[in-house]
């Protein structure tokens, strides 16, 4: 959708009653957004599969029987997982509009991006049309306070999104028979264990690298269950442009990091110390709330000497979409870039694949 057709669908939008399905941080977005930009309409509650508590922002958890009831108010879906829009309404019997909320602002860092639209455009495969279809939909968010109100029918395209790493579907990693997986920001194996599950065999040895103690127990159970404790190697680190001594921040959730205070010690590492030696194709993933720019200075003689495969998060901070591709192409300007995700969106590296 470019900029005059959304304009015309807002334009065209009489939203009164508002549900929002989502008790997260994603759903406080979105309730102050719509305050902003719909002052008009009334958002009566949130709803959510499941909450401990019985309100949020100051308004109802409603139950899915009230909203039931109340046929005439829009479901605004403000979660990740765009792809239950179609469950929800079909386990609960809703009839209800539903919008979605797109919110592409930067978790960390600031908002702006420094760099014009055409210049980081440059950066990325032009012939890719899930990345162009990444930008156009970034930049269109970004003139619009960094979100979007969609019809439901955009989950069509907005479910491509939420891909596992390296997907095979199209973005396989090719010929390559034997790999080794460097997990920056493991957190419990769960990209380990769809790494396994798609690429078997090919994984020759990984390293699990989580620098929050607090996952320590279920990142090896989960190792121990996948049966990969001879080809696994756990670090609890955090890898950074320096060894060093640290805390985690926001310790034992999703958003726990490296930081100058928090509620545990915490070390970190370089990975070009790390001395790894890959078997067959080394690919290095990085979710690491907004360190990623640091590790990846840490890690610059690795990347010169392997080119690795890369898949780096970019959603943490603004300017992580063009410092990242490129700060990697000033080690070896023989890397190219595709996007893929799109609130969880990775910057894709790769000298041999696209």
């Amino acid at each position: 959708m470019d900029k005059k057709s959304y304009e015309e669908f807002l334009k065209n939008l009489t939203l009164g009653e508002i549900v929002i399905f989502g008790v997260s941080s994603r759903a406080e977005a979105c309730f102050e957004w719509i305050i902003g930009n719909f002052p008009d309409s009334e958002v009566v509650g949130f709803l959510a599969e499941a909450s401990d508590s019985s309100d949020f922002c100051k308004k109802r958890v409603l139950s899915f029987d009230e909203v039931k009831l109340n046929s005439e108010a829009v479901i605004i879906y403000a979660e990740r997982d765009m792809c239950e829009i179609g469950n929800l309404a079909s386990k609960y019997e809703l009839s209800n509009e539903f919008l979605i909320f797109y919110y592409a602002k930067p978790y960390l860092g600031i908002c702006d991006v420094g760099l014009p639209e055409n210049d980081i455009r440059k950066l990325y495969q032009a012939e890719d049309s899930e990345t162009q279809l990444f930008l156009d939909n970034f930049f269109l968010a970004k003139s619009f306070d960094w979100a979007l109100l969609l019809p439901r029918e955009a989950v069509d395209w907005i479910a491509r999104y939420n891909k596992r790493y390296w997907d095979r579907v199209d973005n396989d990693l090719g010929a390559c028979d034997e790999l080794t997986f460097l997990d920056c920001g493991a957190y419990t194996g769960d990209s380990l264990k769809d790494f396994y599950q798609q690429y078997n065999s090919r994984l020759c040895y990984a390293y699990a690298v989580e620098a929050d103690k607090t996952k320590q127990i279920a990142l090896e159970s989960a190792v121990a269950e996948l049966g990969l404790c001879d080809k696994v190697e756990i670090i609890m680190k955090g890898v950074s442009d320096e060894a060093g001594d640290y805390f985690i921040e926001h310790a034992g959730t999703t958003s726990g990091k490296v930081a100058q205070a928090g509620e545990q010690a915490a070390h970190t590492v370089r990975i070009d110390d790390l001395n790894i030696q890959p078997v067959g194709k080394l690919c290095i993933k990085m979710d690491i709330e907004g360190l990623e720019m640091p590790a990846l200075k840490g890690a610059a003689e690795t990347i010169k000497k392997f080119a690795p495969e890369m898949a780096i998060c970019i959603y943490h901070k603004g300017a992580d979409i063009f410092e990242i591709p490129q700060y990697i192409k000033s080690l070896c300007p023989e890397y190219k870039f595709i996007i893929r995700g799109g609130v969880h969106s990775v910057c894709y590296c790769s000298v041999e694949r696209f």
